[in-house]
């Protein structure tokens, strides 16, 4: 579990502001053997739900978890923009519905 709670900031917003596509970025991080890519699991999980808990986590633990401002800014910005990930749409993941 914690794996996966760090990949969604370290991994996935790094690469994502980067210019790295959703796509891409789950095909790199299945390639390093996750089950799921990063992009998909946000958008399962739910960028709110993703948001609070980088949040969360990040406060309890500081710097330990490795979580930076440009992280939670990132999620906070798009959960304020509307995108949810599935939440917004059945069949769209949240890179496509807003």
């Amino acid at each position: 579990m914690r794996s996966l709670l760090l990949m969604i900031p370290s991994c996935g917003c790094y690469l994502l502001q980067e210019g790295v596509t959703p796509k891409e970025l789950d095909k790199k991080t299945k390639a390093m053997g996750f089950p799921v890519g990063a992009a998909t699991l946000v958008d399962e999980v739910g960028i709110d739900v993703a948001a609070h808990i980088v949040d969360y986590l990040s406060g309890v633990f500081g710097p330990r978890f490795g979580f930076g401002s440009n992280e939670i800014s990132l999620l906070k910005d798009m959960v304020a923009q509307g995108y949810l990930g599935k939440l917004c749409s059945t069949t769209e993941p949240w890179y496509m519905c807003a």
